[in-house]
């Protein structure tokens, strides 16, 4: 396991321990950087970035025609090794659940302090809908999957990964700018690319 994380990594020990088959991919580790790189096995580095998506089906016919504009235009400037993947990953209810929890708290503080009883019994009810909200949000983050783009970036060092990764950020525009992904994103990418029973 070490190959890809170190072990004083401890944050994503247990996520890389969960997927048996990261030791299969070519890849040598994850780099402790500030970009967190992905040193290959047949030297080389990689990084992967998170293309913004649309869903064009709410767009007007004008905001469509300029999203595809602005991806003709990222693409024709930018001319460095690089591919283009699809994969699901789970939805990212994150944010979610931690809005959801602090008003839980909240709520149960006022529990705590409440002396009239038509107000206690409103408050049972929301901290009740709060548990169901939050379970929901678990739900979904474990079962439903976003389809999502990533460049992969190639470099055969690290400073002309550097280089790469910049140019592929300054030839978008307001409307396109790839973005890094976390580590954790990431070993998900990783795993999923390289387990044929995973969904892809």
């Amino acid at each position: 396991m070490a190959k890809i994380i170190s072990k004083k990594d401890k944050k994503f020990q247990n996520l890389v321990e969960n997927f048996p088959t990261i030791d299969l991919i070519p890849f040598k580790r994850i780099l402790n950087n500030s970009g967190e790189y992905i040193e290959l096995v047949e030297d080389g580095y990689l990084q992967i970035m998170e293309l913004p998506s649309k869903d064009t089906y709410s767009l007007g016919e004008d905001e469509v025609n300029r999203t595809l504009i602005n991806w003709y235009g990222w693409l024709s400037r930018f001319s460095e090794d690089f591919t283009i993947h699809t994969t699901k990953l789970p939805t990212d209810t994150t944010n979610q659940i931690n809005y959801q929890k602090s008003c839980l708290n909240q709520v149960r503080n006022e529990i705590k302090n409440c002396t009239d009883s038509r107000l206690l019994n409103q408050l049972r009810d929301r901290e009740q809908l709060l548990l169901e909200e939050i379970n929901v949000e678990g739900l979904i983050r474990n079962k439903i999957y976003n389809v999502e783009f990533f460049a992969f970036l190639f470099g055969k060092t690290k400073r002309e990964l550097d280089e790469t990764v910049r140019k592929s950020k300054i030839y978008g525009n307001n409307d396109f700018v790839p973005r890094e992904i976390s580590r954790e994103k990431k070993i998900q990418i990783l795993q999923q690319h390289n387990n044929s029973n995973e969904k892809l």
